[in-house]
């Protein structure tokens, strides 16, 4: 199927969506309450709670027509957004959206660094905290994504983590039909990888338990759909 304008029927596009980060969701007392918009929450240790409680009140039933998140979690301008820009030229904007979690403690528009986030990406960042590798702030940042995501578009059916070093290999409709049409989540476990017990134990040979004997120790990427 090539998912472009002139071949879907006209009843399968959508008004615009809400802008991003002003979501509208049902709850359990009101049918038609409007979700208090993410970016007005306190940046504390709270705000994720907060944020969570409401995706998960998210209507999960089917919509009309499905859309594809793209979830950037990046430190760093994206160094391949040129290739992302192509891939998302002959994209129908009523299939998808974007989200860039960016940590607010780097400056993307030094000298070096790029001039911050445009074209595609342009005013596409959520309200964001630093992050480090290997610690699980990497984690929250995620389920940051993946809230904001849930209350923006509740069209917003399949979400693809995806890191600054990520390219796409195929094009958007090849993409679209895969992840649309599949039941699965695709994510990376890999066993017996060489270096698996260092990075068990980088943080201590005990920190892991008992919650992560290494036997079940898996290393994948972080990043998937």
């Amino acid at each position: 199927m090539n998912l472009t304008k002139t071949n879907l029927h006209p009843s399968l596009f959508l008004p615009p969506t809400t802008p991003l980060l002003k979501p509208q969701i049902k709850n359990q007392t009101t049918a038609n309450a409007t979700a208090r918009p993410p970016s007005q929450l306190p940046l504390d240790e709270e705000d994720d709670v907060s944020l969570l409680r409401l995706a998960s009140r998210v209507d999960p039933s089917p919509k009309p027509i499905k859309k594809l998140a793209f979830m950037f979690l990046t430190t760093s301008p994206l160094p391949f957004a040129p290739l992302w820009e192509l891939f998302f030229a002959r994209a129908p904007k009523n299939l998808y959206n974007i989200y860039v979690h960016a940590d607010p403690s780097v400056n993307y528009t030094t000298k070096g660094l790029g001039f911050g986030f445009s074209g595609v990406f342009k005013g596409r960042v959520i309200p964001s905290k630093p992050t480090r590798r290997h610690t699980p702030t990497l984690i929250a940042a995620a389920r940051r994504l993946l809230a904001h995501a849930l209350l923006h578009d509740q069209s917003n059916s399949m979400f693809a983590l995806l890191s600054p070093s990520c390219i796409p290999l195929h094009s958007f409709s090849y993409t679209y039909r895969t992840f649309i049409k599949s039941r699965r989540s695709f994510i990376e476990i890999l066993k017996d990888e060489p270096g698996a017990y260092e990075r068990w134990a980088a943080r201590g040979e005990e920190a892991m338990l008992p919650e992560v004997e290494y036997e079940e120790f898996r290393i994948g990427s972080s990043f998937g759909c």
